[in-house]
């Protein structure tokens, strides 16, 4: 036995669904037509939307069933093989939602929607909305990672997704939806951001400094560390505050990397013994705003580090 479960709220009640009908611009001629029980001529449709047309057009296959305008399909030796409710203009977005995204869908292409909103509905181009739907879905993340980074969001809005499960023996389904909620405002308390260099295949989820590959200097608003492969360093007083300048400079020379702020030494030589490719590297969180200045002529002072 194959069970099937619909669920609806009140606003989908047939009381309900007749009054958009009634008061879909489109739908009213026509539901009114079908209530006098007459077909009208062209020159009385002419005057019409083309989506009048197109419903006058198909007048055979529709039909006022239990109060509601329908489109019966039928099968190729004449008989009925389902009824199609004709979905009013202000419902559309409601369909594709639940056929599409919803738990009956399960995030589907465009020929599979197509066809789930076909199983029970119709309304005029609703191949047009199905395709412009689906193009609206975006895949944001791929990989193995459970935390992801997802560029372009917006403050206070709410997003929805969906996420699934892959491995080599394929792939699962589709979780229900997730709603996603972004912060009201701006993060404006300690910003603590991080400031040093790193390899090309430093981890980019985590804060600067957190792996083997990146070399940093952490600071908020009273104090700094040297942080690198996780561990924190020579703590020293002093933090920065809007408008601070943080100098980063690695002596390829000596092998050495050492920091200022405000153009003065912030601690001793932070780190040693560094070979390599390195690249400018900084962590940062919402919030904060700054501005890259390369090549620039080393502090004064560090001629005598």
């Amino acid at each position: 036995m194959v069970l099937r479960l619909t669920v609806v709220n009140d606003d989908w009640q047939p009381d309900e669904l007749l009054r958009d009908q009634e008061n879909d611009p489109n739908l009213k001629p026509i539901v009114n037509w079908k209530k006098e029980g007459r077909k009208p001529t062209w020159e009385e449709v002419s005057r019409y939307s083309p989506t009048v047309k197109s419903y006058w057009a198909q007048w055979n296959s529709l039909v006022l069933s239990d109060g509601l305008l329908k489109r019966v399909l039928e099968k190729s030796d004449g008989t009925e093989e389902r009824k199609q409710l004709i979905v009013p203009r202000n419902r559309v977005p409601e369909v594709l939602e639940e056929v599409h995204n919803g738990s009956t869908g399960g995030h589907l292409g465009v020929t599979k929607t197509l066809g789930k909103v076909r199983e029970r509905f119709y309304w005029v181009n609703c191949t047009t909305d199905v395709k412009e739907w689906c193009k609206k879905c975006v895949e944001v993340y791929c990989g193995i990672e459970t935390i992801c980074t997802v560029d372009g969001l917006h403050f206070h809005c709410m997003y929805n997704a969906r996420v699934k499960a892959f491995n080599s023996s394929g792939e699962g389904e589709y979780s229900e939806l997730i709603g996603l909620q972004t912060a009201e405002d701006k993060y404006d308390a300690d910003t603590d951001p991080a400031f040093g260099i790193a390899r090309i295949d430093v981890t980019r989820d985590k804060m600067l400094g957190k792996d083997d590959k990146g070399w940093a200097m952490y600071i908020d608003r009273q104090r700094s560390w040297f942080q690198h492969a996780g561990a924190h360093e020579q703590r020293v007083e002093g933090g920065i505050h809007v408008g601070s300048t943080i100098g980063v400079l690695l002596d390829l020379d000596q092998h050495i990397l050492s920091f200022y702020v405000n153009e003065e030494p912030q601690g001793s030589v932070a780190f040693r013994d560094l070979y390599g490719v390195f690249y400018p590297a900084v962590s940062i969180n919402r919030g904060v705003s700054i501005t890259v200045h390369t090549a620039l002529d080393p502090p004064s002072d560090s001629d005598e580090t």
